[in-house]
């Protein structure tokens, strides 16, 4: 049985969905692994196929499905009333360590916040989400997780028709910073206060015996979105829609639409077709964060009992903490993937030189950090590290850092391997695998590089000789230079 401790919230939180009405839906991948750690009983299926269920075909009995209200800034534009147009929210599971998840079905439908919208996913984007999100919980990134793909056994038309699907994830939570904007901009207080103290009691407790839980609670949401970020900057990691509401107050990496994993470093890179301004590039993603906690802050501003001027400056001083951490967190980042341990002005200074030789020489962002592991080893490169004068100063500089740290070689190997996936989910090879899955209007999971790359991404860090051909960047005619979110 599922509980919804959301669905107990006012009516106006939330609509309820009916059940989908898909002609023939089937498992396309099915994370057993994830089952198991959720615990998930047969009996909670009962007499139904688990593609019945997970696909929203069939709501398990005493369950209370619904589709959650939001509003968001898309683009720098506010939009008052957005919602959960092709989601439903089936309710609540609890893991073996009693961690309470949301199970939430992507591409279920219609709801009343689908507007001209069919509410349906396509298969190719709910590969990519189940690809990239498993990749990211591998290496240790807050991140939504897929349970599975079922494809639906009826076509949807995008740019052509191409078959649809149903992804299936688990979440800490769904709310976003959009959820808290929906109620902002009604100016219903009443509201913000039960959202947020439902947000506290269910993901934040400890903020309780706060004097101000409320300011607290912003807070803590602030401090885990930059640490998110840093995180996925880190990976080479570009989410190419940070509207509001595609920001979750749990922390977690949420809405994989038109997100990718840079090859060559360029720290402008865009992926997302329709973000023509640059507006969530790699390197604005850090800006982009602390823009929404500021609308954030600003929906939160009736609950903080200062008067504005007071909220100005507290909100002013947190924001410009966190822009001057943020950078010198990422550059310290960067250090500890070239092995140093002590962050330092001159470590910070190598790290920018080293990315602005990647750049420069167009290098992998990937692959070039394991080649500095492998001549640390004594070992050939895997790609061609151009050996011109910057390379040749960064490289000198690097080896005094490392001498003056005075730490074992093996030490600072062990390290490189800890931070440093060598596996990533490369664009073009997600590409290939919704190439061949979309060629049957009723695709099988028989997919061999789909197994293979899955294999391989959830063990990321593993070390091979020689490159294996999933490793590899993509050839010049492989490049993908746009990614789109499915819609």
């Amino acid at each position: 049985m599922l509980n919804s401790s959301y669905a107990k919230l006012p009516d106006h939180f939330y609509c309820h969905v009916q059940q989908s009405q898909f002609s023939d839906p089937k498992i396309f991948l099915y994370n057993e692994e994830l089952f198991d750690q959720l615990d998930i009983a047969p009996t909670d299926f009962k007499n139904e196929t688990k593609s019945s269920i997970l696909s929203g075909n069939f709501f398990i009995p005493n369950t209370t499905p619904i589709a959650m209200a939001y509003a968001g800034h898309q683009f720098g534009h506010f939009v008052p009333s957005l919602g959960d147009g092709r989601a439903m929210l089936l309710g609540e599971l609890q893991s073996r360590k009693n961690v309470l998840y949301d199970l939430h079905l992507k591409g279920s439908g219609r709801t009343c916040f689908s507007r001209g919208g069919d509410g349906k996913c396509a298969l190719g984007p709910a590969l990519r989400e189940y690809l990239v999100s498993e990749f990211m919980h591998a290496v240790g990134i807050p991140t939504t997780r897929s349970l599975s793909v079922v494809t639906t056994g009826d076509l949807i038309h995008r740019d052509s028709n191409v078959p649809g699907a149903v992804l299936a994830r688990i979440a800490r939570g769904h709310i976003r910073i959009g959820t808290f904007q929906y109620f902002a901009a009604r100016q219903d207080v009443t509201a913000l206060k039960i959202l947020s103290n439902y947000c506290i009691e269910r993901f934040y407790p400890e903020l309780k015996v706060s004097e101000n839980p409320f300011f607290s609670l912003w807070n803590i949401i602030a401090q885990k979105q930059v640490d998110l970020i840093l995180q996925w900057m880190s990976v080479g990691f570009i989410h190419g829609v940070l509207n509001t509401d595609n920001i979750s107050i749990s922390g977690e990496t949420i809405d994989y639409g038109p997100c990718a994993f840079m090859d060559n470093y360029q720290s402008n890179k865009v992926f997302s077709f329709i973000d023509k301004n640059g507006r969530y590039a790699f390197n604005n993603q850090p800006n982009i964060i602390l823009w929404n906690l500021a609308q954030l802050a600003q929906t939160l501003f009736p609950l903080f009992h200062l008067t504005e001027d007071h909220f100005n400056q507290v909100i002013s001083h947190e924001l410009q903490k966190l822009h001057e951490s943020i950078w010198d967190n990422f550059y310290k980042n960067i250090s500890q993937k070239m092995g140093l341990s002590l962050y330092s002005q001159s470590t910070k200074n190598l790290a920018i030189s080293w990315l602005t030789y990647l750049e420069t020489e167009q290098l992998d962002f990937t692959l070039s950090f394991i080649d500095l592991e492998r001549i640390l080893e004594n070992k050939n490169p895997h790609l061609i590290l151009k050996e011109n004068e910057s390379f040749k100063n960064i490289f000198r500089l690097w080896n005094e850092e490392l001498e003056n740290e005075q730490r074992e070689k093996q030490s600072v190997i062990k390290q490189m391997r800890l931070l440093n996936p060598s596996f990533i989910p490369r664009n073009h090879t997600i590409e290939k695998i919704i190439k061949i899955a979309g060629l049957d209007s009723n695709p099988t999971s028989e997919n061999d590089v789909l197994h293979e790359f899955l294999k391989y991404l959830r063990m990321p860090y593993l070390r091979t000789d020689k490159l294996h051909p999933l490793q590899q960047p993509p050839l010049p005619h492989e490049v993908v230079s746009n990614t789109f979110c499915g819609t």
